[in-house]
């Protein structure tokens, strides 16, 4: 992982107070970070080759977990985190199974946020 200053968050999500806390956190730990509100947008700041993905599960143009293979196509590296509320075994296995490295569910707090980041960006 890069230092954590040249290290670029994309966060990917409609919920647009979702997306302001996210990058408040990643701001307050010295990333650089991108939003997007849909897969579309998501595609085109992919080309910034982000370190750290957090991708909502369910956006208005498609399904996270069907945007993975696209993601790993262009961002090979990128630790990606999937947020959803929708929890279940056969889910989560799903989602490792397809390339996410972390599951987070929503609703979610601060300080898991916050040490997640620590954990990958440090």
């Amino acid at each position: 992982m890069k230092e954590a200053s040249s290290c670029e968050v994309l966060i990917i999500d409609d919920e647009k107070d979702l997306c302001q806390l996210l990058q408040v956190i990643c701001q307050q730990k010295g990333l650089n970070t991108l939003i997007a509100h849909n897969l579309e947008e998501a595609s085109i700041k992919l080309s910034k080759n982000p370190d750290i993905i957090f991708l909502d599960n369910n956006l208005p143009d498609g399904s996270g977990l069907e945007f993975i293979h696209t993601i790993r196509k262009h961002s090979k590296n990128s630790f990606v985190v999937m947020m959803t509320a929708q929890s279940s075994d056969s889910f989560e296995k799903e989602v490792f199974h397809s390339g996410i490295n972390y599951f987070l569910v929503k609703p979610f707090d601060i300080s898991s946020v916050t040490n997640l980041i620590d954990k990958i960006a440090y």
